[in-house]
């Protein structure tokens, strides 16, 4: 169905679908290969020439091959990719009104702080640097740039998160609480890669890119976006980053040396890509397995081949439904294990020992629907 447009904006949301897929086998030969699908000997026999018990050999051997294309056909089109894209950003762009720089507590003298603050201020942006997350009094700021993603250090939270990306999240619900009317840009610095040759120093920066895409689906009319500069910025760099703050139109970007990269889902079928087919063996761990998925993946991995599975739950064989896939699947254990608990989960790596040859997690915690600036931190980082 036709779905609506913005009422200013006739440009459609949605991705429009490739109408060329599955049309390999719905033109000429469409005929042949319904035949087959139904198994209609005697048509086929009419339309080859040949002898019924001829097709009647060779008709096996189609139908599951034409079955697998098919199946190739539907899975193309469900298959995409995330890729970086040239793409131009008008030049020059002014900023007006007050623009608050939030930057880490160690970070006020980095000079790229100063880099950005003199571009900002140089398109006629008032700028106001802010230290951490004590938010300055008053009226709300026409944009917030947010360079806390550069501390990078591991936060005191065990979570495996930076000091920039928990203090993000605090900056976001303090932005929150104020009723913060403009729009919030966060930055990272060689957090995200733009193909699988460049080097990613910072990968703890890379979580930000996450929670940045949650909030623009919740808050889509406070969020700017985010964008990524390598780990040294030239001056050229600090214009193009103010050029599209000013145009705003693009919310991921990368700004490299070739200029300014937006991010985009293109489709990417799998024809002509080599098949890979992964079979089980030895044990094979999976988290959350009394659940729902964790059934079906024990059921699916014992039948491909693997010698045992190992389901980990919370309340072990209490679970509901735990006892009876031990009962129904020979090679199925089911332990006490909370993921959650970093010490847990070593010891039940080290029983499992050598013998673990992959890891489903299947193990989540659904929680009520919160919007991300009212998530508490403990709850965040949980």
């Amino acid at each position: 169905m036709d779905l609506p447009t913005y009422a200013f904006q006739h440009q459609h949301y949605w991705i429009e679908p490739d109408r060329t897929v599955g049309a390999a086998t719905n033109g000429t030969d469409g005929g042949f290969w319904d035949a087959v699908g139904r198994g209609d000997t005697s048509r086929l026999a009419d339309g080859l020439g040949v002898a019924p018990d001829i097709v009647n050999e060779v008709l096996p051997g189609l139908t599951a091959w034409h079955s697998r294309h098919r199946d190739a056909s539907t899975l193309d089109g469900w298959r995409y990719r995330v890729v970086w894209r040239s793409t131009d950003v008008p030049t020059g762009g002014e900023l007006t009104g007050a623009w608050w720089l939030v930057v880490p507590a160690t970070l006020t003298d980095d000079a790229r702080v100063g880099a950005v603050a003199g571009g900002l201020a140089a398109r006629g942006a008032d700028v106001v640097t802010v230290a951490g997350t004590d938010l300055p009094a008053g009226d709300s700021p026409a944009g917030v740039v947010s360079l806390l993603a550069l501390d990078d250090t591991a936060d005191d939270t065990d979570a495996g998160l930076s000091v920039g990306v928990t203090d993000t999240v605090t900056l976001l619900q303090a932005l929150t609480t104020t009723g913060f009317a403009g729009r919030i840009w966060c930055l990272t610095s060689g957090g995200a890669a733009i193909d699988r040759f460049e080097d990613l120093p910072h990968p703890a920066q890379g979580a930000l890119w996450g929670l940045g895409t949650v909030l623009s689906l919740e808050s889509p009319h406070s969020w700017g976006g985010l964008v990524d500069l390598p780990t040294d910025w030239t001056d050229d760099q600090v214009e193009r980053l103010v050029d599209v703050l000013a145009d705003g139109r693009e919310d991921q970007v990368a700004i490299r040396t070739a200029g300014v990269l937006a991010r985009r889902m293109v489709r990417w079928p799998a024809v002509g890509i080599p098949e890979r087919r992964w079979r089980p063996t030895g044990t094979v761990l999976v988290t959350g397995g009394t659940g729902g998925i964790g059934g079906h993946v024990a059921e699916w991995l014992l039948a491909d081949g693997a010698d045992r599975v190992v389901l980990a739950s919370r309340r072990g064989m209490d679970a509901p439904g735990a006892a009876d896939l031990v009962a129904r699947h020979r090679g199925v254990d089911v332990v006490v294990c909370d993921v959650a608990d970093r010490e847990a989960v070593a010891g039940l790596l080290a029983d499992l020992g050598e013998d673990l040859t992959a890891v489903f997690h299947a193990a989540g915690v659904l929680r009520p629907e919160v919007p991300l600036g009212e998530t508490g931190l403990d709850e965040f980082v949980d």
